[in-house]
């Protein structure tokens, strides 16, 4: 999965409050959708998915960190900094999201669009 396929630039747009154009960089592992309202990034990377499946097999909970299981096979929640990793299908994928001023927006945000993401891969 390409990370530019896990949204469209008109759903991270109604996400964050205004326009955006998407931009794939790391040979498609990576996809950055921008905007005056702020940014969303996607990423499909293994290194993620290595410390992501260890953290929710070892149930590491805490320090920031808040494990949820109805998203996906497993997702870890950064609190406060808008940026979750979901287990789905064999890999995974990372959303990090923030406002017009690089600072995080609302965990709820980042939640709702890793389930939309979800959809798209399983």
């Amino acid at each position: 999965v390409e990370a530019c396929s896990l949204f469209t630039d008109a759903e991270i747009a109604d996400a964050i409050g205004g326009a955006v154009t998407s931009q794939p960089f790391g040979g498609g592992t990576v996809c950055r959708w921008s905007g005056d309202t702020g940014f969303v990034q996607a990423s499909v990377s293994p290194i993620t998915c290595e410390l992501l499946f260890a953290a929710l097999d070892q149930n590491i909970d805490g320090d920031g960190q808040r494990i949820i299981t109805d998203v996906g096979d497993g997702a870890l929640v950064i609190e406060g900094a808008s940026n979750i990793q979901v287990r789905a299908a064999g890999g995974c994928f990372d959303v990090e999201a923030g406002d017009g001023s690089f600072e995080p927006v609302s965990d709820d945000i980042v939640l709702g669009l890793a389930r939309l993401a979800v959809t798209r891969i399983v």
